[in-house]
């Protein structure tokens, strides 16, 4: 995951001080290629997510995506700690493979986050 990390503050770093543009012209349902089999997207958080913070939420444990920044209310936050708290409407910038972000939308999709899917 080291060389992951290492991927994205390189490609942060040389936008420097436009760092967060490479976020924010990801559209909602875009997805951006960062090397074979691992993949950026971008989701707005599930109700299920609003007022439960990220180590909470497991996300890393149940579908194998990191949370790498969270756009909150116009406000970016790259790499958000353990304690991170959801706001409604949050958008979510996450890494994984395809395999792991298929898990994360059937998993935390919004049909399936209405109906009641449990964290624990």
């Amino acid at each position: 995951m080291i060389g992951l990390y290492t991927i994205l503050f390189h490609w942060l770093m040389l936008l420097e001080g436009e760092r967060y543009s490479c976020f924010n012209l990801l559209k909602p349902n875009d997805l951006q290629v960062l090397a074979e089999g691992l993949n950026l997207f971008r989701k707005t958080a599930p109700s299920l997510f609003v007022g439960k913070s990220l180590s909470e939420c497991r996300i890393r444990k149940l579908t194998g995506c990191n949370l790498v920044a969270v756009n909150s209310r116009g406000t970016m936050h790259i790499n958000p700690g353990p304690s991170y708290v959801f706001q409604p409407k949050d958008e979510l910038f996450l890494v994984g493979s395809d395999q792991a972000q298929q898990e994360y939308l059937k998993l935390f999709s919004a049909k399936k986050s209405s109906q009641g899917h449990q964290l624990a």
